[in-house]
């Protein structure tokens, strides 16, 4: 049988390794949640991939000259004018 010392020392051993399983639970349920959407981010980023071989596929039909008359004002005009009112 244990003694009354001893049962208090096993008391503080044992709160210390439930805060501990608490803190690893937190961690856990964080991790698992953000690793759920790791398939979504995977596909978005095989996505942006694939956009990117297509501009860099066509990076040889742009010219220095093509931009010279750029204006980066209109883009944002060109939005205001096709969204829906």
């Amino acid at each position: 049988m244990l003694s009354d010392r001893e049962v208090f020392d096993l008391r503080s051993i044992l709160l210390a390794q439930s805060r501990l399983l608490d803190e690893l639970d937190r961690a856990i349920t964080t991790s698992a949640s953000r690793l759920a959407t790791v398939p979504a981010q995977a596909a978005k980023l095989a996505e942006l991939q694939h956009l990117m071989a297509e501009i860099e596929a066509s990076a040889h039909l742009l010219r220095a000259d093509a931009l010279a008359d750029f204006d980066p004002d209109h883009i944002p005009r060109l939005y205001e004018a096709i969204a829906p009112s």
